[in-house]
C-alpha cells in the first residue's frame, strides 16, 4: 500500500494528539520538527513537541500545542491532553 501526502493528511485528522518526540539527533529536530507540528495544527490536532528550534517558534505552549523539555513534562502535558477534550480543542 502506498503512503502519500493524502494518506498522511487522512491519518492526521484522525489523531487526538500529535506527538513528535525528538530523534537522537537534536540538530535534525531543530529544522524538521516544526514541519510535523504545523501539519498537526493544520489538521486541528494539538502537537506535543520538544521546546527547541522552530517548534518553539511555531507552537504557542498551552494554546496551539504543548512544548516540553523534560521526561516529566512529556508525561504531564500528554496526560493533560488525554484527560481534557476541551484542552485538545
Amino acid at each position: 500500500e502506498r503512503y502519500d501526502e493524502d494518506s498522511m493528511v487522512e491519518e492526521i485528522v484522525g489523531f487526538d494528539i500529535g506527538i513528535f518526540p525528538p530523534p537522537f539527533n537534536e540538530e535534525e529536530y531543530i529544522g524538521r520538527g516544526a514541519q510535523k507540528a504545523v501539519l498537526y495544527m493544520q489538521g486541528g490536532v494539538p502537537p506535543v513537541a520538544l521546546n527547541l528550534g522552530d517548534c518553539a517558534r511555531e507552537i504557542v505552549d498551552g494554546v496551539t500545542g504543548m512544548l516540553v523539555r523534560t521526561p516529566e513534562e512529556w508525561e504531564t502535558k500528554i496526560a493533560s491532553l488525554v484527560q481534557s477534550a476541551e484542552l485538545r480543542r
